[in-house]
């Protein structure tokens, strides 16, 4: 529930202004390819799709150019992230790129 407000707050304010978006992207971008790039566990399986599913809602509603910073550091950890998971299911299921 809580990645769900979290989720929506996100989304809200990267539609805002282009600075604020920006702003988000640079101060979220390294935190959010860290929980992606997080070693599964058994403590830790629900966390790289949960921050993926955060990263999903900076591009939602956007339109405009998306920052390098993001590519540089979300897209390559999802990219990471997809190469070294056998459950396509629960990536598919969140990461849901309209």
């Amino acid at each position: 529930m809580a990645t769900a407000i979290v989720e929506e707050m996100f989304e809200s304010l990267s539609t805002t202004s282009p600075s604020v978006c920006r702003a988000l992207v640079l101060h979220l971008s390294p935190q959010l390819a860290a929980a992606i790039s997080t070693p599964v566990t058994e403590d830790t399986v629900h966390l790289p799709a949960e921050a993926m599913q955060l990263a999903n809602s900076l591009l939602r509603g956007r339109g405009g150019d998306i920052e390098s910073e993001y590519v540089a550091t979300v897209t390559a950890s999802v990219l990471d992230a997809l190469h070294r998971t056998d459950d396509m299911d629960a990536i598919q299921v969140r990461l849901d790129l309209r």
